[in-house]
């Protein structure tokens, strides 16, 4: 499994739990790269709230290490076609 913050390039900000039940670490990840059909939002603002703190639990299933993060202030980058 390819580790969310493994590659280096172009880096981006973000809050990563790396096992359930840890802290959230902000570390530098790579910026996705779209697929056909995706986009990527630069964002500037993320609330990490109730529903993350359970989340970060393992509460709710599913794999690490997980960037987490919601209520997104975003922008849509300049390639962006919608």
């Amino acid at each position: 499994m390819l580790d969310v913050c493994e590659l280096r390039g172009n880096p981006m900000k973000a809050a990563v739990v790396r096992n359930w039940g840890e802290a959230f670490v902000i570390e530098d990840c790579r910026t996705p790269e779209p697929k056909p059909g995706e986009a990527v939002m630069r964002i500037h603002a993320a609330g990490v709230g109730l529903t993350l703190l359970n989340m970060r639990s393992g509460r709710f299933g599913g794999t690490t290490p997980r960037i987490m993060g919601m209520n997104w202030l975003a922008r849509l980058s300049p390639s962006a076609r919608v």
